[in-house]
């Protein structure tokens, strides 16, 4: 992987799409999950990759993922404050993760 916490014009490096920093389709994968349907699908990775034993020390560390801080309505919230060019440009700017990652457009 080759993300950095900056990019090279400075910026906060995680907000930037991810095929700018991911190599990771150049691997063949076995298992993808997205850890927002945590627990079952750390449980399923978990027991095909012979780790079920230890499940209790995966579920002990923190993720954000799981500690889910904004909900439909704290969306919608943020959503409103956009105008039509600014839901445009982030369509746009992540289309590529949007599809990869199985989301839909805001």
């Amino acid at each position: 992987m080759k993300h950095r916490d900056k990019d090279d014009n400075g910026q906060n490096g995680h907000w930037r799409p991810t095929l700018e920093w991911c190599d990771i389709c150049q691997n063949e994968l076995d298992i993808i999950i997205q850890l927002e349907e945590e627990p079952m699908e750390l449980f399923y990775l978990l027991k095909h990759t012979g780790l079920w034993e230890h499940r209790q020390s995966f579920l002990e560390k923190h993720n954000s993922s799981s500690n889910k801080s904004a909900g439909r309505k704290e969306i919608e919230k943020y959503r409103a404050q956009l105008n039509q060019k600014q839901i445009n440009f982030l369509n746009n700017m992540y289309a590529a993760d949007l599809e990869m990652f199985g989301y839909d457009p805001i």
